[in-house]
């Protein structure tokens, strides 16, 4: 997913109604994107180093949201996105902490669909793809007012107008198979790319591994 992320620690002085104990420290999150806009009902999961523990927050209206966690240990960051989580981040609560303040700052307009595969050279979704696809079948439907554009993209091996035949083909697709599972074909666009807008180098085979991608893009109309 290339999302990008800012994670900054900050000592806050502040009115809170919650308050840091001998065991729990405070955290205060603000959840913004990097036109710095407030993102509500953005759920971030803090999940303990030492036992997994799992510990959530859901921004309000104002993007932010305040929780405990227990003191002396690391806390890896996911982000609850509309095609699952994703680990953006992680962070560190001293022994000695108190209350403290986190900005968690990201682009929310392009998500990479990491776990679908098609078949080479066609627009056959491979059956591991199935659980990626469903994934994100279930953020459409908890978001029901959220329009997206399924961007299909290519390496720029072959010439341009096969490959952005192939990248449409592909993008309809995955939209196809979201209608099936009862998203509304109004709220999904199809768009393919091709090698237009690659993300790395097209001259060594990781680099067009990583153009061969599909993208899952938040229209704001």
């Amino acid at each position: 997913m290339y999302m990008k992320h800012i994670l900054i620690m900050t000592t806050m002085l502040v009115a809170n109604t919650l308050s840091p104990t001998d065991k729990l420290a405070v955290l205060r999150a603000n959840v913004s994107n990097f036109q710095n806009i407030s993102q509500a009902n953005e759920t971030i999961h803090f999940i303990s180093k030492k036992n997994g523990s799992v510990y959530m927050g859901t921004s309000t209206q104002t993007g932010t949201f305040s929780l405990h966690l227990p003191k002396g240990d690391l806390y890896y960051i996911d982000w609850q996105s509309i095609t699952g989580p994703f680990r953006i981040d992680s962070i560190a609560i001293p022994p000695n902490a108190g209350v403290g303040g986190i900005t968690i700052q990201f682009d929310d307009t392009t998500i990479e669909l990491e776990g679908v595969f098609f078949a080479s050279g066609n627009a056959n979704l491979d059956k591991n793809s199935f659980q990626a696809l469903n994934m994100l079948t279930q953020g459409l439907q908890k978001n029901s007012k959220v329009k997206i554009e399924i961007a299909g993209h290519t390496d720029s091996q072959g010439d341009l107008e096969s490959n952005l035949i192939l990248s449409q083909q592909r993008s309809e697709t995955v939209v196809n198979y979201l209608i099936n599972q009862g998203i509304s074909s109004i709220r999904l666009l199809a768009k393919g790319y091709g090698p237009n807008q690659p993300v790395a180098t097209n001259e060594t085979s990781t680099g067009r591994a990583q153009n061969r991608r599909t993208e899952v893009r938040i229209r704001k109309e």
